[in-house]
């Protein structure tokens, strides 16, 4: 079971929990980073994500380099989501991704010697051996953007509805929903909060809400929004 309480989670981070939370978005935005360099598709980057939290939910960020097991999380989303790079591309990436300046271009960071490379190679290996014992070989990851595109086909939504809602579940992934609520939740969270920033109705039955008729608590959607705008 991938799913739990608040409670349990924060009492998982420890103590410092505002830097836990802090190197735990920071993470998730840095494979997005070099997920999208690598030309990787946005549900692979998703599948590593959802990787990196469950991996860390079960480990402590101070016993492991978050960035080799944020690394190995993309290696291996890339096979499992059959959109595969070569490691040493990966691992090229994620250093310059790592080690870039502000303000300055990945491309212009130095690329580290061969024999760093190879450690950093071995250590990327070893780390994706251990999430895989972590996650209990569980690869088959489902996101939420199943479950939007198949909700703005049954209401006929426009494409800047679907954008915005999509824009949405991209940001949940910097935040812990994936262990506290399945991606159906996550994803009519994304739409509630679009019809917000858009200011638009969506249309109902009866007298009833849209989300009265999913069988959808408000309480529900409006705790997984906060969460989201609590990134802004």
């Amino acid at each position: 079971n991938w799913y739990f309480s608040k409670e349990q989670v924060l009492k998982h981070y420890g103590s410092d929990i505002k830097l836990e939370i802090t190197y735990r978005r920071a993470s998730a935005a840095f494979i997005q980073d070099v997920g999208i360099r690598l030309k990787m598709p946005q549900l692979t980057i998703a599948t590593a994500i959802s990787y990196f939290h469950k991996f860390f939910i079960r480990h402590h960020l101070k016993d492991h380099d978050r960035f080799i097991v944020a690394t190995a999380c993309l290696f291996l989303a890339g096979k499992v989501e059959e959109t595969p790079r070569k490691l040493d591309d990966v691992i090229k990436i994620s250093y310059m991704a790592k080690n870039k300046k502000k303000g300055e271009a990945p491309e212009k960071v130095a690329q580290p010697s061969q024999v760093e490379h190879n450690l950093l190679r071995n250590k990327v290996l070893q780390n994706e051996h251990l999430i895989l014992t972590t996650i209990a070989f569980e690869l088959v990851v489902e996101h939420p953007y199943k479950y939007l595109l198949e909700y703005m086909k049954t209401i006929q939504g426009s494409k800047n509805l679907c954008q915005v809602a999509w824009n949405f579940v991209n940001d949940s992934l910097r935040t812990s929903l994936c262990l506290h609520y399945p991606p159906d939740l996550i994803s009519y969270a994304s739409v509630y909060l679009a019809t917000r920033f858009l200011n638009f109705k969506l249309p109902t039955d009866c007298k009833k809400e849209w989300w009265e008729m999913l069988g959808i608590s408000f309480e529900v959607l409006e705790d997984i929004s906060k969460q989201i705008l609590d990134l802004y």
